[in-house]
């Protein structure tokens, strides 16, 4: 075998053993966001936010930005273990991924959409739209 060949072949052999790293789809950032919240992990769940997140109650009302924002939002309940989320749907289009969930933050259970928008690893904008889903829903029950 001459000396090229076996150096193409060792070069594939130790390819084959080192993993690629894996970039996280926009789907699996956000189901690790929802999976930290869940298992109450403050640091994980502050994890996966881009440094400069922006925070909006849907369409563009603005509440914050940073993760200075988020942390304040979030770090009581998931410390006092006071927040759950259950995802029932979620759709993906790009970077953008968008969760119909219940969530209950102490006694109180809503249902509500988030709308992610993921850049690389990271959260780098959220729109929540609560109300619309429960005023939807009360419009179609009164028309049953």
């Amino acid at each position: 075998m001459n000396h090229l060949a076996i150096v193409l072949l060792a070069f594939q052999l130790t390819a084959q053993d080192v993993p690629a790293e894996r970039q996280l789809s926009p789907v699996d950032v956000v189901n690790e966001r929802n999976r930290a919240l869940n298992a109450h992990e403050l640091e994980a769940f502050m994890a996966t936010y881009a440094d400069d997140v922006s925070v909006y109650v849907y369409p563009a009302k603005k509440l914050g930005d940073g993760k200075k924002h988020i942390r304040k939002i979030f770090a009581l309940l998931i410390e006092t273990k006071s927040v759950k989320t259950v995802v029932k749907k979620t759709m993906a289009n790009d970077g953008f991924v968008v969760v119909e969930s219940v969530n209950t933050v102490g006694k109180k259970t809503e249902e509500g959409i988030a709308i992610y928008e993921v850049r690389g690893d990271k959260i780098k904008s959220v729109r929540f739209l609560r109300d619309k889903i429960r005023a939807k829903r009360t419009d179609a029950d009164a028309g049953s």
